[in-house]
């Protein structure tokens, strides 16, 4: 990253048991990848649970890996549910879901579709904070 003072690195992508803190699994970053047809959050998102796919497990991931498609895909192609905030910018996330002026501190809004759910907090003035809950039915 050109941003951090150590221009050198090795960042590795993991997946741990959140009871044991054991690494399940886990695949080193080599950034971009040429004639790649999907994102490479979601390369990781699929294929870092490959020993778990199946079992009903919970994903809980940060706004970099997460959205609404590919929670879909989790819960539908490999029987995982997930959840975490997502980025703002996400397209998915209704208009009436971001930051406003308007929004009053401490409340709280709810969408609901079939197995999932979308929250949204407003801590403070003018900042919400967007998490996303997939549940298996």
């Amino acid at each position: 990253m050109a941003s951090k003072s150590d221009k050198y690195g090795l960042k590795i992508i993991t997946i741990c048991d959140v009871k044991t803190y054991y690494m399940i699994n886990a695949i080193p970053c080599i950034g971009k990848e040429a004639n790649r047809k999907e994102s490479l959050s979601m390369k990781y998102v699929c294929d870092l649970p490959v020993s778990i796919h199946g079992t009903g497990r919970n994903l809980t991931m940060d706004n970099w890996f997460l959205s609404l498609p590919l929670a879909d895909v989790m819960l539908k192609d490999y029987n995982l549910t997930v959840g975490g905030t997502l980025k703002k910018i996400k397209r998915e996330i209704p208009p009436s879901f971001l930051p406003s002026r308007k929004t009053q501190v401490d409340s709280s809004q709810f969408a609901f579709e079939r197995n999932k759910m979308l929250v949204t907090f407003c801590p403070k003035k003018g900042k919400k904070k967007c998490s996303h809950v997939n549940k298996a039915l």
